[in-house]
Order: structure tokens, then sequence, then C-alpha cells
């Protein structure tokens, strides 16, 4: 069931919630593809490949689903400002996992399950210099 009608509707977990996002919001990120579900992560380690946390589409809702939108360039945990700041179509962000506090990560290291596509994956905020420029994610909006 798409998100914005789930949103209009009494009872459920998406009613009351805010459109707009502030640095340090926890969010829930679902594929524009069906059947791919809820951006997910984990303690577990990938076996083969990156050996990363792991990062995949989960079609159930739970805790491993959260992520938390921050400032690029920012080391700071949520929003540190004395006001609000909208994170905004357009802008580079960092997604970190609310659960393991790893950063959202991908680089040219195949897919386990579709060697066509990157795997995503965590670090922390020890990763090599090297590494920065892919947490970079750019957010749009439909």
């Amino acid at each position: 069931m798409d998100s914005l009608f789930q949103a209009g509707l009494q009872g459920t977990g998406l009613a009351n919630q805010p459109m707009d996002n502030s640095y340090g919001s926890v969010i829930t990120l679902k594929s524009a593809v069906p059947g791919v579900g809820l951006l997910h992560s984990h303690a577990n380690t990938y076996p083969d490949g990156s050996k990363q946390q792991q990062v995949t589409g989960y079609t159930h809702a739970d805790q491993n689903n959260n992520w938390v939108v921050e400032i690029m360039h920012s080391q700071a945990r949520g929003n540190t400002s004395e006001t609000l700041e909208f994170e905004r179509n357009g802008n580079i962000v960092r997604l970190v996992h609310a659960g393991t506090n790893r950063n959202l990560h991908s680089h040219a290291v195949a897919a386990i399950l579709n060697f066509l596509f990157f795997a995503p994956f965590t670090f922390g905020f020890d990763y090599p210099v090297e590494e920065l420029a892919n947490r970079k994610w750019l957010s749009l909006w439909n």
C-alpha cells in the first residue's frame, strides 16, 4: 500500500508524521521498486566482498529500518543548531543507521545477489579518508 495513502488512514503508524525532514530526523526509506521493501541493516557483516555491515531490502517494518538524516559535513549526531534545519531536495546528506550508528556507504563492490549492482554497506566513523566520498547521498524528492 502506498505510504502517502497509509498516512491518511486513522490508526496507522504513518498518521501524524511530518512531510519534511529536519537534520537528525529518524526516517525509513522505501524502494520505488515493488517487493524490494525498506532499506534495512543490522550488525551482521557480509561473509564475502566488502565484509562490512549488511544492508538489504526488507519487506517488514522493524527498528533495523531506521536511518538518521545528517548534514554531510558534520560529525555530530542529530540537529545541533538552536533552530531546526530542514533537509531540502538536492541536498547532499549522510544516512546513519539508527541501531548501529554506522554510515550508509557504497562503492564498486558487486552486490551478492545481482552482480549488475553495487552492494550497499555501512562504515563507522573510522572509515578510511579515501572512502569519504562514498557516503554522500543526494536527496531527491518526487
